[in-house]
């Protein structure tokens, strides 16, 4: 990896995708007839409430994220992973989103995506996107099985500081230039680069954002990309 070039980092879900990628696949494996996962969208968005005040268990979140999944082999769980992104995912991208994720790749920019989102969902979005680098949470995977563990640290909060403070490291690179995300929850992410956007951003970021003259997107689903 060229030291050089501009790094990127977009937060996921509420930045490049107008749903919580998590709760939704949770949706998904109870339309699909999983068992436990009804019960696991109950607990989660129960957590999830703690999520704005920053103060989200995300060890608990995960223990009931996984529940419907643990134990199944993961070639299963990376079919239904596809499905999900083909079928409720892709119609979920922001336009206006894609449109500046690919204008850095045009630019030969490294681009991640970091997000506390597992990555059991991450990496098959970031692949449809064309994005290498993921920083995500990390399941333990088993005799080829997923299990109910996720792996810290998490790239929560600070913990998006110190999964590009890696990325970074490792391609020796001093700065990461651009970074973009919805939630007051990434302003340490946003607070590192050199410039930061805030899209689609949640009270507390547009008070930091109008603050500090920080540029605001505001991307939906029918606009044309700009």
């Amino acid at each position: 990896m060229d030291p050089h070039k501009i790094k990127v980092a977009f937060d996921l879900d509420g930045t490049l995708i107008a749903i919580d990628s998590a709760q939704s696949w949770l949706s998904f494996l109870h339309d699909n007839g999983l068992a436990g996962a009804e019960q696991a969208c109950l607990s989660c968005s129960q957590v999830m409430q703690h999520y704005q005040a920053g103060t989200l268990d995300m060890t608990a979140y995960m223990a009931a994220w996984l529940q419907p999944v643990a134990g199944l082999p993961l070639s299963q769980v990376q079919q239904l992973a596809s499905e999900f992104v083909s079928c409720c995912v892709v119609p979920a991208i922001y336009p206006e989103a894609l449109a500046k994720l690919q204008w850095h790749q045009a630019k030969g920019h490294h681009v991640a995506i970091v997000s506390a989102s597992p990555a059991l969902i991450v990496k098959p979005i970031a692949n449809y996107l064309q994005v290498d680098q993921v920083m995500a949470i990390e399941v333990d995977i088993s005799m080829d099985r997923v299990t109910q563990k996720a792996i810290p640290p998490f790239p929560f909060k600070e913990g998006k500081v110190l999964a590009v403070n890696q990325w970074l490291h490792q391609a020796s690179a001093r700065q990461l230039d651009y970074a973009y995300s919805d939630s007051i929850n990434d302003l340490p992410l946003l607070e590192m680069a050199k410039r930061r956007f805030c899209v689609n951003p949640d009270p507390a970021l547009t008070t930091r954002a109008e603050r500090n003259a920080w540029p605001i997107y505001q991307w939906n689903l029918t606009k044309d990309a700009v």
